[in-house]
């Protein structure tokens, strides 16, 4: 389970674009930051070797780094489930399940593995518009990772500093795009389904305007009475989309603003540790939200927390060198610093 969003800038110029998601999952794979540079070879790690479609990049990029798990092999599959690039141009990877990849034809030339599409985006596309276009021309052709046996269903979420977006998913093998700009993505049921379950009219009337008075005032939070509060993909999918409804508006260029604002609707679908767990074995915990980022196109930064460290974190892209590879490597659930003593201020 995961969530994503944008945050919905006024009419007024200039706009800052922030947009966040949420990771949740009942599995702690192992997930690392990590910086790749321009020039950099595709696809990275040890399966590289089989993988059908070589390129390298164009623009460097930040990736979130998790390790997938290879039916009977000790080696996982490394897959970027986030990024953003020096262009302003994120990827987001979310679980989708009834998700069905095409099945690749003709030559190996252009065929990419659904979990490599990430690193591919990042790493050739400054727009949306450009992978959009890029995909119609049959760029790449995305099939299931072979040794996987499919058994990671996936979607993702592309989003540009421009307020594009475009929603990728793959129905009876079939790959469907869907361009928005509001950035909202759950899980099951398919895009689509979502949004017919989204335009119901008891959700329509969903307004942050207070609606009744009692006890001699109003009824704060009256206008949302209804909103569905459990962690299921179409309750979150709704409750992103009415709490983005906000009439606040961050200024335009304020960081602090826009980061914070991005950071209160991420609370209101943040799953907590063990609020979820499996049907036949209730005492076992399922999925929780593990971290979470913000990403800020305006000014090219990506800030991190995790449930063990609800600390902001901040990568500044704009002050990388992506004209040089690292094998630095930071653990995205952060362990340090997650707290600031304040005890010497009243000293």
């Amino acid at each position: 389970m995961c969530t994503n969003f944008s945050i919905p800038v006024s009419g007024e110029k200039p706009v800052h674009r922030v947009s966040a998601r949420t990771m949740d999952f009942g599995i702690l794979f192992k997930t690392v930051l990590k910086k790749f540079a321009v020039g950099e070879s595709f696809p990275d790690g040890p399966h590289a070797i089989i993988h059908p479609l070589k390129w390298k990049a164009k623009y460097g990029f930040i990736g979130a780094v998790v390790e997938l798990p290879v039916i009977n092999a000790d080696v996982p599959l490394p897959s970027v489930s986030d990024g953003m690039n020096s262009a302003g141009l994120s990827v987001a990877t979310l679980w989708l399940p009834g998700s069905e990849y095409p099945r690749a034809t003709g030559t190996k030339d252009n065929r990419i593995w659904v979990s490599d599409f990430p690193s591919w985006a990042l790493g050739n596309f400054a727009t949306v518009k450009d992978l959009n276009a890029a995909m119609d021309g049959g760029a790449v052709q995305i099939e299931g990772v072979p040794f996987l046996q499919n058994k990671i269903p996936l979607h993702f979420m592309v989003q540009d500093q421009t307020g594009d977006c475009l929603v990728i998913e793959f129905h009876s093998g079939e790959v469907v795009k869907t361009l928005t700009d509001d950035g909202l993505l759950t899980n099951a049921p398919f895009y689509s389904e979502q949004l017919e379950n989204l335009n119901q009219e008891k959700y329509k009337k969903l307004t942050p305007r207070n609606t009744e008075y009692q006890y001699g005032q109003e009824t704060n939070g009256s206008g949302m009475l209804g909103l569905p509060g459990d962690a299921t993909p179409p309750s979150r999918f709704v409750r992103a989309a009415k709490m983005c409804l906000s009439v606040y508006r961050p200024e335009p260029g304020n960081e602090q603003q826009n980061i914070s604002f991005a950071w209160q609707l991420l609370q209101t679908i943040w799953v907590p540790c063990g609020t979820i767990t499996e049907m036949d074995h209730p005492e076992k915990m399922s999925d929780f939200t593990q971290w979470a980022v913000i990403r800020d196109y305006t000014k090219k930064q990506y800030y991190f927390y995790s449930y063990l460290n609800p600390t902001l974190h901040k990568i500044d892209l704009q002050k990388l060198d992506f004209s040089r590879s690292s094998d630095v490597e930071v653990p995205i659930i952060y362990k340090d610093d997650w707290f600031i003593d304040a005890t010497a201020k009243f000293k």
